[in-house]
């Protein structure tokens, strides 16, 4: 067969590569490595072909090869999830003894060479919204709208946790401390998801057991956590997700948690701001510090718009207030909810975004409502 041009040649490999893709796409013996090798060996082939396409081939070839590399990198991942994230874990623990460690990575370790070789792919790719976490997302999120099992949930947790480490290897297999603060590290789809299905089982039934306040305690922690150790920064989402959640119960606790009183560090913000989570802190408390903690990073960053757009995403409605009544909406711990949020933003924003104080004293009609809880809220500001 004669080609006529360099466009021709590109052309019929990308039919080629795409006859491949098809052929492991109807493998029925996904459980093989030397299937997942070969398929994460076609990424690698897919990827060259598209560098190449940039001055070989026409925008017909670069949009068929970016879309065979979306879907061959899919299968990829579902092939290494089938494999297991085991032989990940193991080295991981190996690592942890220096003789591990100066004895570096063994060939042997295919599974973990396929995850760096696939993250940094996906990367170099720049394919408009086709990254890695979203194959990640596809496999491991498939029917979160429908999951209800605590230990399929925890599943996902321990996937994604397992390979978050594997970001910080360079494109050349060497690790790169501090390299899990790019912003190409982050996935808050994976915790927004799991966080919306929690809360919609609490909406179908508030009376959950108590092991469900734990879960959600875990779950708001693990986020607190992906901020203060990972580095991530992209966190307007699942704020937004938590915010949402507690307006909409009228910033009353989880289920049977304890009403208890404000966190410590609410009342020492005139001290240094601790945003470490305690034992005693309740998910709203730590919906507080996530907050905080939010705010700092981005005045260490100097994103004053960020700031002042994340300060009034949060602002509560003005029309809660306290008044005498059985409704959880203007029990005292709503308002002191309602007032705590309100006071980490005042004291965790920059002065230019600062909110009016007077908006805490609406809290609460003076005219109506029980004396000591307009005191208390007056004291407070």
């Amino acid at each position: 067969m004669l080609f006529r041009s360099m466009t021709d040649v590109m052309e019929r490999l990308t039919q080629c590569l795409e006859v491949l893709t098809s052929t492991l796409d109807f493998r029925d013996d996904f459980n093989n490595r030397r299937i997942m090798d070969l398929s994460v060996f076609e990424v690698v082939l897919i990827f060259k072909m598209l560098r190449l396409s940039a001055t070989h081939g026409g925008q017909r070839t670069t949009s068929q090869l970016e879309a065979l590399l979306q879907r061959t990198a899919t299968t990829s991942v579902k092939l290494l999830f089938i494999v297991g994230l085991s032989s990940v874990q193991s080295l991981y623990d190996d690592l942890q003894y220096l003789a591990s460690r100066e004895a570096g990575i063994k060939s042997s370790e295919n599974p973990t060479q396929a995850w760096v070789i696939l993250m940094h792919i996906m990367h170099a790719a720049r394919i408009p919204r086709v990254t890695f976490w979203d194959a990640v997302n596809l496999q491991l999120l498939e029917n979160i709208s429908i999951e209800s099992d605590a230990r399929v949930l925890e599943k996902i947790w321990y996937s994604g946790f397992t390979l978050l480490p594997l970001m910080e290897f360079n494109e050349l297999g060497v690790l790169v401390t501090r390299s899990r603060y790019r912003a190409t590290a982050e996935n808050w789809v994976l915790p927004q998801k799991i966080a919306k299905r929690l809360f919609e089982l609490y909406a179908s039934d508030a009376e959950q057991p108590p092991n469900f306040n734990n879960y959600c305690r875990a779950t708001f922690s693990r986020c607190h956590h992906l901020i203060q150790v990972w580095g991530w920064r992209r966190y307007g989402s699942i704020v937004g997700t938590f915010f949402d959640f507690f307006a909409s119960h009228g910033f009353s606790h989880i289920g049977s948690e304890m009403m208890g009183t404000s966190p410590e560090f609410i009342n020492d913000l005139d001290g240094a701001l601790s945003s470490a989570i305690d034992s005693e802190d309740q998910c709203f408390h730590i919906f507080l510090k996530i907050v905080h903690s939010a705010i700092k990073q981005l005045r260490e960053a100097g994103e004053a718009k960020e700031i002042r757009n994340l300060v009034t995403r949060l602002l509560p409605n003005h029309d809660l207030q306290y008044q005498e009544g059985p409704s959880k909406a203007t029990s005292t711990t709503s308002l002191r909810n309602h007032r705590d949020l309100l006071s980490t933003l005042y004291w965790a924003a920059p002065p230019e975004v600062q909110h009016k104080i007077n908006m805490m004293l609406g809290l609460v009609n003076q005219e109506i409502s029980k004396k000591e809880a307009y005191s208390r809220n007056a004291r407070r500001v």
